[in-house]
This record gives structure tokens, C-alpha cells and sequence, in this order.
């Protein structure tokens, strides 16, 4: 299933697949001097795609690019900031939205968060979604064993805490981490790519995506990508066939909630 280019797009000279390609170049451009705080090669990447596509009338792309610079901006600020996890990941929620909140405000640009709904479950769905988080809590467990990695810091810190702070900040951990990765990747990157390049593509980037950004995560290395690509995959089919965030969500809890009593009973 392949959706036709916007005219508008065609008559510029490139289309989506062109946008990639300049983000993909300029992501790995080296840094650039500067004290600024994007200045680097995504940064630019990213501003140069998102004044194309402006300026080709690209409502997709630019809904996409747009969520995409105020999440880069973000993570950057809070690292530079020394912002602690928890206030870096409410405005990794908070901003976001009202970026497409605020593109909603221009006719041309609507709708932003048309895939914003809970979604109902087949009994196909309801397997996969059991499949997917036992699949994944079996092989964040067998990893853990068998690369000793060192737990994240904001959870390493727990063990040592009264076992009701540990619970609740395990709870809020599982909750609220998946909201801004299910906002990006499931909602906003996965509905605005099937606009442009199809479903079945648009499922596979999404996955890519979403492995790449935990090459430094929990999983980690390229096998951690690798891991989180495949449920990125599984969390992406799940999103289609329920049509709705409510089951992507909730698998997305259960391996949060994994990983979390990983880091802080298993790992030391």
C-alpha cells in the first residue's frame, strides 16, 4: 500500500525519500565548533529538512520533522543541563505535543495527532501483545546474564532506597518511559511515514529507528539495537492491527517494568 506524493513535492524536486537521504548524509556529518547547544550534524540535519519541507508544503514531513527537532533539542538540553531523567522525560512528552498542537493551528498542517486514539484488540492482537512481552522480558533476562551490563544509573540507585520508594519509582519508571517513546515512534513517526512511503515501510523505519536510539540504552551495543529493533517491529504491528497507542503502550510497560526489576535485583 503506497500513498501518492504531493504534487507540490514532485514540482520541488525531491520528495520524502530525498529527505531521508539528506538527514542520513548530514546525520553523520562531524560536530561543528561551537558552544551552541545543537550545533552538530543531526541538528542541522534535521533544520535543513524541516525548512524544505516548509517550503514545499510537505504537511507530513513537516509534522514529523518538527516533533523530531523539539525531541533532539530537548535530549541534547537535558544532557548539557545536567536535567535530571525524570523532568528530561516529561518535557520528551510535554513539548512534543504541543509542537503538534501548535501545527494544528494552521489549516494546511492538519490533522497532527489524528493517530492519538486507544484502539480496539482482536484476539490476534491480544496474542501478539502476550507473545511480545514474554518474548522480550525472556530475552532482556537471558541478555543481562549474558553481557553483565551495568545497570542505568537512575535505577542502579534504587537498591539502596526504602523498598516503597524502589517500588513506586519502578511504577512510574514503567508508566511514564513509554509515553514519550510510544508518542514518537508508534504515533508521530510510524503515521506520518505511512503518508509517504507505505505501511509495510513505514513499520520497518520506525523499527530501524527505534534500535538505533538504544545503541547506548538498556539493551545496549549493536545486539541491544538489534533486540529493540525487532520489538519495535512487533510494537509497530501491534499499533496497526489495534489501530490505536492503548496495546503498544501497555507491551511497552511490561518490558519497561522488566527492565527495571532487572536493573535493580539482578545487576549490580
Amino acid at each position: 500500500m503506497r500513498v501518492a506524493l504531493d504534487v507540490k513535492a514532485v514540482r520541488t524536486g525531491f520528495g520524502p525519500a530525498s529527505l531521508l537521504v539528506i538527514a542520513a548524509a548530514l546525520f553523520i556529518a562531524v560536530p561543528l565548533p561551537g558552544g551552541l547547544l545543537v550545533l552538530s550534524g543531526p541538528a542541522v540535519a534535521l533544520a535543513v529538512c524541516t525548512v524544505m519541507a516548509w517550503r514545499a508544503r510537505l504537511a507530513s514531513a513537516v509534522r514529523a520533522l518538527a516533533c523530531a527537532d523539539v525531541v533532539f533539542t530537548v535530549a541534547v538540553a537535558g544532557g548539557r543541563l545536567g536535567l535530571s531523567s525524570a523532568i528530561t522525560t516529561v518535557l520528551l512528552i510535554l513539548l512534543p505535543a504541543a509542537t503538534l498542537k501548535a501545527c494544528d493551528r494552521r489549516e494546511w498542517l492538519r490533522p497532527a495527532m489524528s493517530w492519538l486514539r486507544r484502539g480496539q484488540a482482536a484476539a490476534g492482537s491480544r496474542w501478539l501483545a502476550a507473545a511480545t512481552v514474554a518474548l522480550s522480558a525472556a530475552a532482556l533476562v537471558l541478555w543481562s546474564e549474558a553481557s553483565h551490563p551495568a545497570a542505568p544509573e537512575f535505577l542502579r540507585t534504587l537498591r539502596h532506597g526504602p523498598v516503597w520508594i524502589t517500588v513506586l519509582s519502578l511504577a512510574a519508571f514503567a508508566t511514564v518511559n513509554p509515553l514519550w517513546e510510544e508518542f514518537v515512534f508508534r504515533g508521530v513517526l510510524l503515521d506520518e511515514l505511512r503518508q509517504t512511503v507505505g505501511v509495510r515501510s513505514a513499520v520497518v523505519i520506525q523499527a530501524a529507528a527505534f534500535g538505533l536510539v538504544h545503541l547506548n540504552g538498556f539493551p545496549s551495543g549493536a545486539l541491544g539495537a538489534l533486540m529493540a529493533g525487532t520489538w519495535g517491529l512487533a510494537l509497530g504491528t501491534l499499533r496497526l492491527q489495534t489501530r490505536g497507542m492503548l496495546w503498544p503502550y501497555l507491551t511497552h510497560v511490561c518490558a519497561d517494568a522488566t527492565i527495571g526489576i532487572i536493573a535493580t535485583l539482578l545487576l549490580r
